[in-house]
């Protein structure tokens, strides 16, 4: 696509562009000219805008335990893996499990212990169970 642009006096840093279609807007440049056909191309076709995915939600003590137990995990194989922790992550685990109120589904011992669960995809578990 054929453009013209043209820089302001009063800041030589900045165009302003005209298209061969008559479209007319501006632009600024960092460093040199050489930058303007890119940044005509990316004002002219800019990447699609993609949706963040939403967070996986919050999930409470309760939601998490029953999510556990109707997916086959008993409670003891989940205490079984913070005995096997490292201290000092081991009895913080076991303070998480035994009186956090919710849980986040990207805490590091949430992700640890489901890990050495083998559920792989911890979004999705605390998605279902947020619908507990």
């Amino acid at each position: 696509m054929s453009f013209t642009a043209t820089p302001y006096p009063a800041d030589p840093k900045r165009f302003r562009v005209v298209t061969e279609d008559e479209r007319d807007f501006d632009i600024s440049v960092a460093v040199d000219e050489s930058e303007i056909p890119a940044l005509v191309d990316f004002h002219l076709n800019p990447p699609p805008y993609v949706v963040p995915e939403a967070p996986a939600p919050a999930i409470t003590a309760r939601q998490l335990r029953l999510w556990l137990v109707r997916n086959g995990y008993t409670l003891a194989q989940v205490e079984a893996v913070i005995d096997g922790l490292p201290e000092p992550a081991r009895t913080e685990a076991k303070i998480e499990w035994e009186f956090a109120s919710e849980f986040q589904p990207g805490h590091p011992t949430l992700l640890a212990v489901a890990a050495a669960l083998g559920i792989a995809d911890i979004a999705q578990a605390a998605s279902e169970a947020a619908l507990i």
